[in-house]
């Protein structure tokens, strides 16, 4: 696990770049790279270093591109380089010795998790001589085939992790050694400092979420509250919850191949995994009646069941209608499999938690030693009644 010495605090939070980086975190790395390919480039090429012109061959071999990208530099041209064009983060050309170009989109992805309902939306506006590179730090290994993401719309974007980006930094540095600037090296390691760090959270987020449902406790999730890293951790945590339950339903006899597209008219199992109000938040549903849906929702540490209209609903109004139907919120599964201690169910009088008129809930609290495969178990029972009680 990464530990936070009192050493590596100090260094961290003297660090320049990482102070900087606290402003707008996903835009401070767009803007990072957007200069980085500039100065290394453009303004190094110029200058003959060799280096500059190998940069896309690192690239290249780390993104396992075809054959038929090899053979390409990036092109060597004043305003060439563009971030936050038409809404994507890095735009640039590479070009080879025929001329022929390629325009290359790097979509940047560090605090989020890369879904593929953004990436059509990003590409599906783009003409078909463009190379799709999603950099992320959650490496989507659900979203990939054979190392690629391929969308419905049959684009295929090509997937570096930071953990790739530091590797290229440093072989980079290490292989330029002709004009050799140390301000602007000494910019690139205080960088490679930073990615590093966010790496091994990812990795750490990794390791700790095989353990207890613990995610908000310890001395580890305080030091990253401090560090302002706390939000990708969470978010981690509940996309690997999501995975592990997706796979669980594929195993399921009874549930497999219920697992909805973002169709909301289908009689499917539809996800959300996201963070709201500095907590980790997946909400499991299925469609009920015409614009209203039933199901799971984890935030925080509450096991919520809900029941949500579309439309402004009255309780007295939702009563009748669920009247009968006490399975949409019985806690039993729950309680005896992983709250038997202090079972309590909020709000005590009864009634209803709600959102606006429209999300009515109640929740238990999940215990902090409960383990990640008895909280998985006790959805998939969930999701069984659902489907028994809905008849699909």
């Amino acid at each position: 696990m990464l530990e936070f010495t009192e050493e590596k605090l100090l260094l961290l939070k003297r660090s320049p770049i990482y102070n900087f980086s606290l402003s707008s975190k996903e835009l401070f790395h767009s803007n990072f790279l957007y200069w980085l390919l500039n100065d290394i480039v453009i303004n190094e090429n110029k200058s003959g270093d060799i280096a500059c012109i190998s940069f896309w061959d690192l690239l290249y071999t780390h993104l396992n591109l075809p054959q038929e990208y090899s053979g390409y530099k990036i092109e060597n041209q004043e305003n060439t380089i563009h971030r936050e064009k038409n809404n994507l983060d890095l735009t640039f050309s590479i070009v080879n010795l025929e001329n022929n170009k390629i325009n290359v989109i790097i979509e940047n992805k560090v605090k989020s998790i890369p879904y593929k309902e953004q990436l059509e939306k990003y590409s599906n506006t783009a003409p078909q001589n463009h190379l799709f590179i999603l950099l992320t730090l959650h490496d989507p290994i659900s979203l990939k085939v054979d190392g690629k993401i391929i969308l419905a719309n049959k684009k295929i974007w090509h997937v570096i992790t930071y953990k790739n980006l530091s590797d290229i930094l440093k072989e980079y540095i290490e292989s330029s050694t002709k004009n050799t600037i140390n301000y602007r090296n000494y910019i690139i390691n205080d960088y490679l400092q930073l990615i590093d760090f966010l790496v091994e959270v990812d990795n750490t987020a990794e390791r700790n979420f095989e353990g207890n449902f613990n995610w908000y406790s310890g001395g580890f999730y305080k030091s990253l509250i401090e560090l302002r890293i706390a939000d990708f951790y969470i978010k981690k945590m509940y996309k690997l919850l999501e995975d592990d339950i997706k796979n669980e339903i594929s195993k399921n006899e009874s549930l497999k191949g219920l697992i909805s597209e973002n169709d909301s008219s289908s009689n499917k199992i539809m996800f959300y995994c996201g963070f709201t109000n500095k907590t980790g938040l997946i909400d499991i549903r299925f469609k009920y009646l015409k614009n209203m849906f039933v199901g799971i929702q984890i935030q925080g540490n509450q096991f919520r069941l809900f029941i949500e209209n579309q439309k402004v609903i009255e309780l007295d109004k939702l009563k009748k209608i669920i009247e009968g139907k006490e399975w949409l919120f019985d806690f039993s599964i729950i309680e005896n499999n992983v709250v038997p201690d202090e079972f309590k169910i909020y709000p005590k009088d009864k009634g209803f938690n709600n959102y606006s008129n429209k999300f009515y809930y109640k929740y238990v609290k999940i215990p902090e030693n409960t383990a990640k495969k008895q909280l998985i178990e006790c959805i998939l029972e969930y999701l069984e009644i659902y489907k028994e009680k809905l008849e699909f």
